[in-house]
């Protein structure tokens, strides 16, 4: 069993360590002094003598307890800033160095800085330990914390995703309206593309609850908007040059350049709205913790 450095300082947010690992046991600490790495087996004795290990985990870089907090440990704490209840949280480290905290009881997964923003201080009241590296809750929160987090390739892929089925949820509508009336309205067009939009947000909370974030929302309904801009200003473009069909009169050439804004808001607005109702049916945003712990304290 390793013992924990006994000491509180704000070294804990500045010289990291990494605890260090070998079949699956932790077996010690390394820490980087300039360039010459150290080893510990305790947290006290230092030297240049490598200790073999087949992983590690990396110090959370703040200073939450009298003992340095790494990946993957346990902590007794509110579960957000001005909570009077205290729960078991698990603290996790992010591929972009950013601090997670994951509630057991909620099955939320959220930015350590969004549950304390500044200037309150967090602080655990005790610390349970380490999860084991192969229990099934640290391998189901590190799996969250990669969606949480996607690679830019996989945002793509997802933001592909749901620009087009916006427009499929548009193409449906105005398909279905001109085979039935022979025309197309503007509004049940629209309704074509929230329903898309939604969709979407539905099947990515079905395959993770923590997919559906206000943050990420936002971020991808304003670049779904820019894609549909630039598509129809594409398309605008084609229409007014002579590209695709008859050019125009001058006179109507206007109603083409209006595509462009039209494709911002469809995907703003079918994002927006599609995301909020499917929050609004399953629980609320992952990243928007509820307030409703009361004022019972556990110990």
């Amino acid at each position: 069993m390793v013992t924990f450095l006994n000491e509180s300082s704000p070294s804990h947010a500045v010289e990291l360590w990494e605890r260090l690992y070998r079949d699956l046991k932790p077996v010690g600490f390394k820490r980087q002094l300039g360039s010459t790495l150290m080893y510990s087996k305790d947290g006290y004795g230092w030297s240049g003598t490598h200790i073999p290990h087949d992983s590690s985990r990396q110090q959370i870089p703040l200073a939450l307890f009298s003992t340095r907090v790494f990946h993957g440990d346990v902590v007794c704490m509110p579960p957000f800033s001005g909570a009077q209840e205290i729960t078991e949280q698990v603290l996790l480290l992010s591929e972009s160095n950013a601090v997670f905290s994951y509630d057991p009881e909620t099955d939320r997964l959220q930015e350590f800085k969004d549950l304390w923003p500044p200037p309150s201080l967090p602080r655990a009241r005790r610390l349970v330990g380490p999860l084991e590296a192969q229990s099934t809750l640290l391998i189901k929160v590190e799996e969250k914390l990669k969606h949480t987090e996607p690679s830019h390739a996989e945002y793509a892929i997802q933001l592909a995703i749901l620009t087009l089925a916006i427009v499929a949820g548009l193409l449906a509508s105005a398909g279905l309206q001109w085979t039935g009336l022979g025309s197309i309205g503007p509004v049940m067009t629209a309704i074509g593309a929230v329903i898309g939009g939604t969709l979407f947000w539905t099947v990515s909370r079905k395959r993770d609850w923590n997919r559906l974030s206000r943050q990420t929302m936002l971020k991808m309904g304003a670049q779904c908007g820019l894609v549909l801009l630039t598509i129809g200003c594409g398309i605008a473009y084609a229409k007014v040059s002579g590209l695709v069909g008859m050019k125009p009169p001058p006179e109507h050439q206007v109603y083409f350049v209006a595509y462009g804004g039209l494709g911002f808001f469809c995907g703003l607005i079918s994002t927006w709205i599609g995301a909020e109702l499917v929050a609004w049916r399953t629980g609320g945003f992952s990243d928007e913790q509820k307030t409703d712990l009361g004022f019972r304290h556990s110990s």
